[in-house]
């Protein structure tokens, strides 16, 4: 019994060495396995995960924020008190509203003086004009008596007459001049008077008060009225990107008081010679006419441009700072790698493509596409997604763990990046600016 005992003893000692063996076996194999794959692909290559994405060329650009259509109203007053002011900043008016009103006091003083003197006009000329034709008159008569009489010696002369209708023609002529005058200071007082109320060119917010009641206005603009339901942006863009910039461009927008939320634009106006070229000439019942110019509109260094805003947003305010990038070209739901992915080989241009199962790497043929800062639009009939594509220019150790070595996909590559000034901004998934 006890030898049965021992020979089975021995039997399980024999199987658990025999296990033994096999796992240190399989061990040494599967290390000269990695150390061969090691040996013929050298150092593990960094890699990215290939991804669909969306791919945006744009410009950068910072501006400010103002109303499309903006008028400053004044008054053609030409020394009044203003009674009163009828509009506060932040109201919002309609056109021909009454904004304020001058003192009538003297000017209804003077409209009546206007008009006294009109009717005395018009009765002293025709005073005149009566004497002028009952001289013609008198003249006429005894040109007709001396004719009808035939004294001798004597004959008929007509000169007394045509004396007589002329002077009739040069009180005419005269009283004409005069009644025009008088009338004309009558217009003038009661334009006056009119221009005493000042009411809204258009309709809008007011944005600015530059009265108050007692001021002696001496001239320039009283209120501004800016239409706040649409706006636009007003930016420069630099010489090296102006002759990419078109009107009808696409332009994304972004301001701090709408956070993370895209805001859509299209350029309306590309200005042809740099600095500011806004031109406040226009007049409308004594306003100006007008969008005023953000800061850094009227440098030299850069050409004017004006980005309309396609939808209105209620958190925006004339005044804010956008940042926008202009969008020159856009790739949606395409393979797209780094630009240091892509070689050139005697078969044309190439990725690399790692394999993990064998620690090699192959070669995959591609045409690029569409072009950002740092990423490039790639085609290729074997490229599929998940494909691990080689890094060459950022090269792991021996000793980096597989972890590490994968940890590159492009979410991780795209965090850091700077957003605006020479850097890039995402679109969907990627996008790049300049």
């Amino acid at each position: 019994m006890n030898q049965v005992h021992k020979g089975r003893k021995v039997w399980i000692w024999i199987a658990a060495a025999c296990l033994a063996a096999a796992g240190i076996l399989a061990a040494v194999l599967l290390l000269k396995k990695r150390e061969g794959s090691e040996q013929a692909g050298g150092k593990r290559p960094n890699v990215i995960t290939l991804a669909r994405m969306d791919l945006t060329n744009s410009i950068s650009a910072t501006g400010t924020l103002e109303s499309v259509k903006t008028k400053k109203v004044s008054a053609d007053v030409t020394q009044g008190k203003i009674r009163s002011v009828k509009v506060s900043v932040g109201d919002k008016v309609k056109k021909g509203q009454t904004l304020v009103v001058f003192d009538t006091d003297d000017l209804q003083k003077n409209l009546t003086e206007a008009k006294a003197s009109l009717s005395d006009t018009s009765e002293q000329n025709s005073r005149q004009l009566a004497s002028a034709e009952r001289k013609l008159s008198e003249a006429e008569k005894a040109y007709k008596k001396a004719v009808s009489e035939k004294k001798a010696g004597e004959s008929p002369s007509r000169s007394d007459i045509q004396a007589a209708k002329d002077e009739v023609e040069s009180v005419k002529a005269s009283n004409r001049k005069s009644l025009r005058e008088a009338q004309k200071s009558v217009d003038e007082a009661e334009e006056a008077l009119k221009d005493c109320t000042v009411t809204a060119p258009m309709g809008g917010t007011v944005t600015a008060v530059g009265a108050a009641k007692g001021d002696s206005y001496g001239g320039g603009a009283l209120v501004e009225i800016s239409d706040l339901t649409n706006l636009q942006v007003s930016t420069t863009v630099s010489e090296y990107d102006i002759s990419q910039v078109k009107k009808g461009q696409k332009v994304v927008i972004l301001t701090d008081a709408t956070g993370d939320t895209e805001i859509e634009g299209k350029i309306s106006y590309v200005a042809m010679t740099a600095g500011n070229s806004t031109m406040n000439t226009n007049t409308e019942n004594g306003g100006e006419s007008g969008g005023a110019s953000s800061s850094d509109s009227g440098s030299s260094s850069g050409y004017e441009v004006r980005i309309r805003l396609t939808k209105p947003e209620k958190e925006l305010r004339a005044g804010m700072t956008a940042k926008c990038s202009i969008v020159l070209k856009e790739a949606s739901d395409v393979y797209a790698v780094p630009y240091d992915a892509i070689h050139k080989s005697s078969s044309g241009e190439v990725i690399y493509v790692w394999d993990s199962d064998t620690g090699s790497q192959k070669e995959v043929a591609v045409a690029k596409g569409m072009e950002s800062d740092y990423y490039v639009e790639v085609e290729g009939e074997e490229l599929s997604e998940g494909m691990q594509v080689i890094l060459p220019s950022d090269v792991t150790g021996e000793n980096s763990s597989e972890e590490e070595s994968r940890n590159t996909d492009l979410p991780d590559m795209m965090r850091g990046m700077p957003d605006g000034g020479d850097g890039w901004r995402h679109t969907g998934k990627a996008g790049g600016a300049r």
